[in-house]
């Protein structure tokens, strides 16, 4: 069985797909607002995936973290492919 991901999980691939150089702070209030607001570009969402795909051995499609979605939102969806594979 594969354990679910954490926010703080999360948070640490985010703040390391912008050099951890990113301005906004990064708290459990953030993982609501949508990446657009804080300030992630669509290729910053790209290498999220992306590093996301290799450190937790799964595939996600291109498109399945929008700039209007929300961290919570890649969470949930994150850990439902994620036990869906197991």
């Amino acid at each position: 069985m594969n354990a679910a991901i954490t926010l703080t999980e999360l948070f640490g691939v985010m703040r390391r797909c912008t050099g951890g150089e990113h301005a906004v702070e990064l708290t459990e209030d953030s993982a609501d607002i949508s990446y657009a607001d804080l300030g992630y570009d669509s290729l910053a969402l790209l290498e999220i995936g992306s590093q996301l795909e290799l450190r937790y051995d799964m595939s996600m499609a291109q498109d399945a973290i929008p700039r209007d979605g929300t961290p919570r939102q890649t969470l949930d969806h994150v850990n439902r492919l994620r036990q869906a594979a197991v």
